[in-house]
């Protein structure tokens, strides 16, 4: 099984443009990681802010064609990604949901992050070292 993510993508007028399910590879150094390289890259760039949505899923098709799919905005999987449109420019909130011991049911549990590209490239970073970390000490280092 995979790491599910969804992309969210919402106007100035914090109106649904599309939604994408994305079916591996969901958490903060896969899924993330493919948005900072996506948003600093200049693929992201079309005719508007409508456009990104649209190039994020021919990024995310090229080379490996499945595993990417359209969904509705109210789709929550583990990781949920939303980009803003905003009069400062891209804004980004990361959202973990998950089971809630307590209740059996699904729920965000909480906002991992929210704030701009750079942002969510230190938080990519900061995640990497920590997964680094993980692994030395499984190998004994």
């Amino acid at each position: 099984m995979g790491t599910r993510s969804t992309v969210k993508f919402y106007s100035r007028g914090n109106h649904n443009i599309l939604s994408v399910y994305n079916q591996f590879d969901g958490y903060i150094t896969g899924e993330g990681e493919e948005l900072v390289n996506f948003l600093t890259s200049d693929e992201w760039k079309g005719n508007g802010f409508e456009d990104t949505a649209l190039l994020y899923v021919c990024y995310k098709k090229q080379g490996k064609p499945y595993h990417t799919y359209a969904t509705t905005e109210y789709d929550l999987q583990e990781y949920n990604y939303i980009i803003y449109d905003t009069d400062e420019g891209i804004r980004i909130s990361i959202r973990e949901e998950r089971w809630l011991d307590n209740t059996n049911e699904h729920a965000y549990v909480e906002t991992l992050r929210f704030g701009t590209i750079d942002d969510l490239k230190k938080y990519v970073e900061e995640e990497r070292i920590k997964e680094q970390a993980i692994m030395n000490s499984r190998n004994g280092e």
